[in-house]
C-alpha cells in the first residue's frame, strides 16, 4: 500500500446504504450566464428537447450494447470469462440496485453532458464488488507534485476529501470539460427562444394592433376599454374571437405570425446546433427534414462510426483501467458494437452464404451471430466441391488456349508453364465468380424490386403530368446510386477479397488489398446502374405517345424484374472479377494482360483470344471493331474502351498476366 493510500485511509471499504443515499446524484445548480442573458447549467440544459434528445439517444445505445468481459487466450483467440467475477458486475449487475443497463446509461448521461462521469469503487479485498455512481459535480480530479493522481470528493459536510484512484472509476474526454458549458451560448439562445415563443403565445392577443378612437377617451373609459379587450382576446384560448367596437374605435392591424418572427426556423436551426454538439446525427434528434430514404442508412452508420466508437473506447479502456487488476492482464472488456451495423435479414443471409461456402464460418457460428441454438454436426466447415487443389488444377481445365510453341526449346518450356500457371490461377477465378453469382443474383432482385415499387407508386401520384413525373425520375435516380452502392458494397467487398487471394498468388506477390479500387467500383456500378435505368424511362416518355406511356412504363418494370437481376450478377462477377484482378496486376508491377476465352467463347471473344496488350492500352478502343474472321458472326463496334472483359453481355473472358507480346 503506498503512502497516499496510508495518508488517506486506504480503499478497502463495505457498501453503506446510509452513504448511498440522493446527496451523492444531487448536482451543484452554478452556471455562466450567456450572451442571451439567461443563466445556463447542465440541469436546465436538459429542459432543451434535442439535447435530452442527444443525450438520451448516446445513454441509451451505449447502455443496451453488450459489455463483454474477455479473457485473451492465445494471440488469436479468445473466451468469455464468465467465471470472473468482473464478468457480472459489468454485464449484470454493479450494486444492489441498478441492473448494467440502468447504471451505464446513468453514467453516460453524465459522461456526454458533463464531458465526466465516476462511480466509487466498492472492493472486498481488492476485488471490485459493487460500482456505485457519483454526481460529475462532486468529484474533480487532481495531481500531486509527486505526479500522483487522486480525486476529490464533495462530501455532505462540504469539504473535498481525497480519494486514490483505486477507489474511483472515472471517465473523463475533452479534458473534463462539460461539452453543454462550452455550449453555454447555443443552449442559451435556445432557451430564450423557447421563452420568446411561450411568451409570444401566452400574451398574444391576436388580433393584435392599436385600437383607434376619432375623440379622446376618459380615464374611466379607457381603463374599461383595456380592461375589456385583455378580457375576451388575450392569450391562446381567446385568440382569433370577434371583436366589438364602439362609438367609431377602429381596429388597425399590427399583427406577426410566429413564422414570421421567425420562430419556427431559429428552433429548427438550435435542433441542428445542439446535433453538432453532440455529433449526432440530425434525424435521430427526430429532425428528418434533410433525411431521404437513401441516406438514412448511411447516416445511421456514420453515428456507429463517428459518434458512438469515441464513447465505447473511452469506455472500454478506463475499466480496464480501473477494475483490472495487473495479476488479470488476459482479462480486458468491449462492447458489442455490432449488436447495431447489423443488415437487413436478406443482407446478412447473403453474407452468411458467402461465408460458409468459403469456409470461414461454419453453420453454429452463423447461428450463434443470429442468437439461435447449436445445432448438431453444424461446427463443421465446408468448401466448394466445385474447387480443386491448385495442384490438381490441370486435371481439370477445359479452356480454349492461345497457340503454344511446341518445340522443345527452354523459351518454349517457360512460355507453356506460364501459361498452365495462368490457367490455373484463371480457373480458381472463374470458380469465384460462379460461387458468388447467387449472391449477386439476390441483391439484383432486391434492387430491381424496390426501384420498381417505388416507380409504382409514383406513377400513381405524377404520371398526370410528364413533366412532374419526369421530375420525380431525376431526383429520385439522383438519390438512388447510392442506395444501389450501399446495398451491393458488403457483397463488393467480400467477392473483391476473393478475387484479390487469388490474383495474389497468381503474381507470388503480396500486394494491399484494393479497398478504395472496390469500393470505387461498387460506387460506379451503382451510378451507370441507375443512369441505364432513369435513361430507359425518359426514352418511353419522350418518344411513346400520351395515351400509350403508362402501359410502357409497366411493360419496362416487369421486364426488369424477370431479367435484370440475373443481367446484374453477371456483370458483378465477371466484369467486377476482371476489374479486380487487373488492378491487383497492376500493383504487383505486371505491365502487359493477356485476353483468355473460355470453352464456350463466342467468335467475338475467340477473335481477342490471345491478345497481349500493356496495361495501359485497351484490348479494344473505343469506336474499334471486333471483326471475327468467319464472315458469320456480325462485328461489335465498341462504343467505349474495353481494358478488360466483358466485351458484351454473357462474356465470360477472363484477363491473365504476361510477359508480354511474343
Amino acid at each position: 500500500m503506498g503512502i497516499l493510500t496510508t495518508l488517506l485511509g486506504g480503499t478497502e471499504r463495505r457498501a453503506s446504504p446510509s452513504i448511498w443515499d440522493d446527496y451523492w446524484y444531487q448536482p451543484i445548480l452554478s452556471g455562466a450566464e450567456t450572451t442571451a442573458g439567461l443563466t445556463v447549467t447542465n440541469e436546465t440544459v436538459q429542459q432543451i428537447s434535442p439535447v435530452f434528445a442527444g443525450m438520451r439517444v448516446s445513454a441509451e445505445t451505449l447502455a443496451t450494447i453488450p459489455l463483454i468481459l474477455y479473457r485473451s487466450l492465445s494471440e488469436n483467440t479468445r473466451e468469455r470469462a464468465t467465471d470472473h467475477p468482473l464478468y457480472n458486475l459489468l454485464h449484470l449487475r454493479p450494486n444492489a440496485y441498478q441492473t448494467s443497463t440502468e447504471w451505464r446509461e446513468q453514467m453516460q448521461s453524465y459522461f456526454a453532458l458533463w464531458g465526466k462521469a465516476a462511480s466509487e469503487i466498492i472492493r472486498d479485498n481488492g476485488r471490485p464488488i459493487e460500482l456505485h455512481t457519483i454526481h460529475p459535480d462532486r468529484i474533480r480530479r487532481s495531481i500531486m507534485d509527486s505526479g500522483t493522481v487522486y480525486y476529490q470528493i464533495l462530501t455532505r459536510s462540504g469539504q473535498w476529501e481525497p480519494w486514490t484512484m483505486d477507489r474511483v472509476l472515472y471517465l473523463e474526454a475533452f479534458g473534463g470539460r462539460s461539452p453543454m458549458q462550452l455550449a453555454r451560448n447555443s443552449m442559451g439562445l435556445t432557451l430564450a427562444t423557447e421563452r420568446h415563443g411561450a411568451r409570444f403565445f401566452a400574451n398574444d392577443a391576436t388580433p393584435s394592433g392599436v385600437l383607434q378612437s376619432p375623440a379622446a377617451l376618459s380615464d374611466k373609459a379607457y381603463k374599461r376599454l383595456e380592461e375589456t379587450w385583455k378580457k375576451k382576446h388575450q392569450g391562446v384560448d381567446r385568440s382569433h374571437g370577434l371583436a366589438i367596437l364602439e362609438e367609431g374605435t377602429v381596429w388597425n392591424g399590427i399583427s406577426v405570425s410566429a413564422e414570421d418572427a421567425q420562430l419556427l426556423e431559429t428552433r429548427r436551426f438550435q435542433v441542428e446546433e445542439v446535433a453538432r454538439w453532440f455529433n449526432i446525427p440530425p434525424h435521430l434528434l427526430q429532425d428528418l427534414s434533410r433525411a431521404t430514404f437513401s441516406n438514412i442508412e448511411h447516416k445511421s452508420r456514420e453515428f456507429i462510426d463517428f459518434s458512438m466508437r469515441p464513447w465505447f473506447v473511452r469506455w472500454e479502456q478506463a475499466l480496464s483501467r480501473d477494475l483490472i487488476s495487473p495479476e488479470d492482464g488476459s482479462l480486458y472488456v468491449e462492447f458489442l458494437a455490432d449488436a447495431l451495423i447489423r443488415g437487413d435479414i436478406a443482407t446478412r443471409y447473403s453474407s452468411y452464404q458467402v461465408a460458409i461456402n468459403n469456409g470461414w464460418l461454419s453453420p453454429n457460428d452463423v447461428r450463434r451471430l443470429e442468437n439461435m441454438n447449436p445445432i448438431e454436426g453444424g461446427d463443421q466447415y465446408f468448401i466448394p466441391l466445385n474447387l480443386v487443389p491448385l495442384s490438381r488444377a490441370e486435371e481439370f481445365i477445359d479452356i480454349k488456349a492461345t497457340e503454344v510453341p511446341s518445340d522443345n526449346s527452354a523459351a518454349s518450356a517457360s512460355v507453356r508453364m506460364a501459361l498452365r500457371a495462368a490457367k490455373r490461377s484463371m480457373n480458381r477465378r472463374r470458380q469465384i465468380c460462379e460461387a458468388s453469382r447467387p449472391t449477386f443474383q439476390d441483391i439484383g432482385t432486391r434492387i430491381v424490386r424496390r426501384e420498381t415499387n417505388d416507380i409504382r407508386r409514383a406513377m400513381k401520384k405524377h404520371l398526370r403530368s410528364l413533366e412532374s413525373f419526369e421530375r420525380w425520375l431525376r431526383e429520385f435516380y439522383e438519390e438512388y446510386s447510392e442506395v444501389v452502392t450501399s446495398m451491393s458494397l458488403p457483397a463488393f467487398m467480400t467477392f473483391g477479397e476473393l478475387i484479390y487471394a487469388s490474383a495474389s498468388e497468381e503474381i507470388n506477390v503480396e500486394t494491399a488489398l484494393p479497398e478504395e479500387f472496390i469500393r470505387a467500383y461498387a460506387e460506379k456500378t451503382g451510378g451507370q446502374y441507375a443512369s441505364s435505368s432513369l435513361y430507359q424511362l425518359l426514352d418511353i416518355i419522350e418518344n411513346s405517345g400520351v395515351d400509350k406511356t403508362e402501359d410502357l412504363l409497366l411493360e419496362r418494370l416487369d421486364e426488369w424484374e424477370e431479367s435484370r437481376p440475373s443481367k446484374y450478377s453477371e456483370r458483378a462477377v465477371w466484369e467486377g472479377g476482371s476489374a479486380i484482378a487487373k488492378a491487383v496486376f497492376v500493383s504487383g508491377g505486371v505491365t502487359y494482360l493477356r485476353w483468355v476465352a473460355n470453352a464456350e467463347a463466342c467468335d467475338l471473344c475467340v477473335e481477342l483470344d490471345g491478345q497481349v496488350v500493356g496495361v495501359e492500352a485497351p484490348f479494344v478502343p473505343a469506336g474499334g471493331t471486333v471483326d471475327p474472321q468467319n464472315g458469320v458472326t456480325t462485328p461489335l463496334t465498341s462504343s467505349k474502351n474495353v481494358s478488360h472483359p466483358q466485351l458484351h453481355q454473357g462474356c465470360q473472358c477472363m484477363i491473365v498476366p504476361d510477359a508480354g507480346a511474343q
